[in-house]
């Protein structure tokens, strides 16, 4: 079992991208302290921003959600 969690996926995929943690704020409109809160695992998206987190990182709900690759 992979130890991987939503955060951990989001922090990965902001990462291949190269962005910043506010860069991906400024994508999914939210502050950038929310951002690292995700992905220290302090809190979890909302669904709103969990379906703006697959838009903007062009990922599947799958992946993020459970680390399922299609």
């Amino acid at each position: 079992m992979s130890s991987e969690t939503v955060g951990t996926r989001i922090a990965a995929l902001r990462r291949a991208r190269g962005w910043t943690q506010h860069d991906l704020a400024a994508e999914v409109g939210v502050y950038r302290p929310l951002v690292s809160r995700w992905e220290s695992g302090g809190a979890t998206p909302s669904t709103p921003h969990f379906w703006a987190l697959v838009e903007a990182l062009d990922t599947s709900a799958d992946y993020l959600w459970r680390g399922e690759r299609p």
